[in-house]
């Protein structure tokens, strides 16, 4: 998908989720109605859109050949050839609209009790969002299942037995959906692009104090050996240095401007760019606890880069850890934050 095409579905599917609407304004500027769209809405494709922030406002369901029961899924066309899913979807209109008034104050109640239950119980927790997209599905499916009720399509038996069953089967959604949230994780992205660039040749991080090769293991960080002299080389741009002290553990000191580039070009070139601001992005580095220093400005607001003397030279960089940035086999089980 292009990124005018990411763009596009980015904008939908943030209105959809926010409930809100495409500003725009009349010619004397004041401001028109902005609507937006109240569908529950499906959307197919073979790629996710980017961003966190995006997917947590999507229920992601992957689908692999045998997904689909072919026997039923005929079944269904049939019946909708014949008119069935049509009717049935014309009386359950009606029969909302006898029970509108009702509905708008006991459906808001009834979402909230779910959501409040799924969060106590820690039911789900892949995004903050998830309990609430997870209730109204959950609400919507259990009206309906009322109304197939109340025209007598099902016993009360049947009723709870697949209430339960979709609650269920919601819940192993939502659950997977962890794993969607974390490949569109845009700091953990970073980290593994940064890694990819070390990796590449397309960069590297030397020494704090004198802009040297780590002596151990300097191909970690993003070095190599000539054949020929067994001399240790440096490979792309240097983005970052590297302090140790003796009972400490390591970090990783960013020049962000640096950085920056060079994990953007990277993502571009692999064909899945990074959309993320840089502001943002180390914004969301800091709210997370993975910036180990920062420090206020005259001004008293905060600064995220802190003034660090690399070779003889004061610098501004962004402190991070170097086992979260570069972990080992010892340090994966590590907690990220500070």
């Amino acid at each position: 998908m292009g990124l005018v095409l990411h763009a596009k579905a980015e904008r939908f599917i943030r209105n959809t989720g926010n409930g809100a609407g495409r500003g725009r304004r009349n010619p004397d500027m004041t401001a028109k109605a902005a609507p937006f769209n109240r569908s529950l809405t499906i959307m197919t494709g073979e790629d996710l859109p980017k961003g966190q922030s995006i997917m947590a406002r999507l229920l992601v369901l992957e689908l692999s050949p045998g997904d689909i029961n072919i026997v039923t899924m005929r079944r269904l066309e049939q019946a909708a050839r014949d008119g069935a899913l049509m009717r049935i979807m014309a009386a359950y209109i009606k029969w909302l609209a006898q029970r509108l008034d009702t509905l708008k104050k006991e459906f808001p109640q009834e979402v909230i009790d779910i959501r409040d239950r799924t969060i106590r119980q820690d039911m789900i927790n892949s995004h903050g969002r998830t309990p609430e997209m997870f209730a109204n599905l959950v609400a919507g499916a259990s009206t309906f299942y009322d109304f197939l009720e109340d025209v007598g399509m099902i016993d009360s038996a049947t009723k709870e037995l697949r209430q339960d069953a979709i609650e269920q089967a919601l819940l192993t959604a939502f659950k997977s959906q962890s794993s969607y949230q974390q490949d569109q994780d845009e700091v953990e992205r970073c980290a593994d692009l940064v890694r990819s660039v070390l990796s590449s040749g397309g960069g590297h991080i030397a020494l704090a104090e004198n802009q040297g090769p780590p002596s151990v293991h300097p191909q970690r960080y993003g070095y190599c050996k000539s054949l020929e002299t067994n001399e240790i080389r440096s490979q792309g741009d240097l983005f970052a240095w590297y302090w140790h002290k003796d009972g400490k553990d390591g970090q990783i000191w960013l020049d962000k401007n640096t950085t920056y580039r060079l994990i953007s070009e990277f993502a571009r070139k692999a064909g899945e760019p990074f959309l993320m601001s840089s502001s943002t992005l180390w914004r969301r580095m800091n709210e997370r606890g993975l910036l180990l220093a920062t420090e206020k400005g005259k001004d008293g607001t905060g600064k995220l880069d802190v003034k660090r003397t690399i070779a003889g030279v004061s610098r501004r960089v962004l402190v991070i850890s170097e086992s979260w940035l570069l972990p080992t086999p010892e340090t994966e089980q590590k907690p990220n934050a500070k």
